[in-house]
């Protein structure tokens, strides 16, 4: 997907997947999208893509927005997963948050830099999508 001719049009679909999410995209996301490790690597050196945290990237801008951060840890956290605690509260408006992020995840780890509230499998009304 970076082949020449192809950048403004690659652009534009980045930013089109991160304005659903906030203003963030994964490097999982952008690879499954077909563009390649070396696309990826170029915008970042290029500072279009900035690491929000590890394989999570938020677009042409730093975002500190909740919901970019929140967004950038469930994609940093992969499947199965879904904010907790206090940071959940904060989705729901029930009370300010200001991190770290909590995340539960259904099955294997959480990334360091992330707090696990429990472990467990994730049911559909526990999760606000």
């Amino acid at each position: 997907m970076s082949a020449p001719g192809t950048s403004h049009r690659s652009s534009r679909l980045v930013l089109e997947m991160a304005a659903s999410c906030h203003g963030v995209v994964s490097r999982r996301g952008l690879l499954e999208a077909g563009f390649t490790r070396g696309f990826v690597r170029g915008r970042v050196e290029a500072g279009w893509l900035l690491q929000m945290v590890p394989g999570v990237y938020a677009v042409g801008r730093p975002l500190e927005s909740e919901r970019a951060v929140l967004a950038a840890a469930l994609m940093a956290a992969g499947p199965d997963s879904a904010i907790a605690g206090a940071s959940a509260a904060a989705v729901w408006e029930i009370r300010r948050w200001n991190g770290p992020v909590e995340v539960v995840r259904a099955r294997g780890r959480v990334p360091a830099h992330f707090t696990l509230e429990r472990p467990g499998v994730l049911r559909p009304r526990t999760v606000r999508v």
